[in-house]
């Protein structure tokens, strides 16, 4: 799959990071997550994956397709191997905690954090670095309050946020999200 932007296929590079994702259930920001995730590495970069759920997961794999050999699945406090693509098990914010600190080079790699509305502890560890996406619900986090303050390089919303008022607020049509990066504004999508 492929995230577009303003009508053309995007490549995003370290210059776009720190990234908000921000939507409601059922908006699409789940899959446009993912699809980030899966285009980030196959552009060459290195990603630590973590995630709420298993199912975001089985779409990642499902995404790279035949690229598992250099997945290293991460479900408990052994040493890590530093794999160009770390997935935590799902859910276990310790364990996130363990291999952030344990990760060599980690200002070198992508940090995904998808449902950041349920990682509280995790958010508060990677919020002050530069090379993460965060994702989830910035109404239902309760660390909406750091997360608007926080100078996000470029923000994607599915949703009109309540937390975090958004000026001039496009309404995107469905699984479509606002774009904003510095002073633009574009609408953004996942297409095959």
């Amino acid at each position: 799959m492929n995230i577009i932007i303003n009508n053309k296929i995007a490549h995003f590079k370290y210059s776009d990071f720190p990234m908000l994702i921000s939507g409601k259930e059922k908006t699409g920001a789940s899959l446009y997550t993912i699809t980030l995730a899966a285009n980030i590495y196959a552009a060459g970069n290195k990603i630590l994956f973590f995630s709420a759920h298993p199912m975001a997961i089985e779409e990642l794999l499902k995404q790279l397709g035949n690229n598992h050999k250099d997945i290293e699945y991460v479900s408990n406090n052994s040493m890590v191997h530093g794999s160009n693509i770390i997935i935590i098990k799902p859910g276990d914010q310790k364990l996130f905690a363990q291999v952030l600190e344990q990760l060599p080079k980690k200002e070198q790699r992508i940090i995904v954090v998808k449902n950041f509305e349920n990682h509280s502890a995790s958010v508060k560890k990677i919020i002050f670095r530069n090379n993460i996406v965060l994702s989830g619900d910035i109404d239902k986090s309760p660390d909406a309050g750091i997360l608007c303050e926080k100078g996000f390089i470029t923000k994607i919303f599915f949703s009109k946020p309540q937390e975090c008022p958004i000026d001039k607020w496009i309404v995107p049509q469905k699984y479509q999200a606002i774009y904003i990066k510095k002073e633009s504004r574009d609408i953004t999508f996942c297409s095959d």
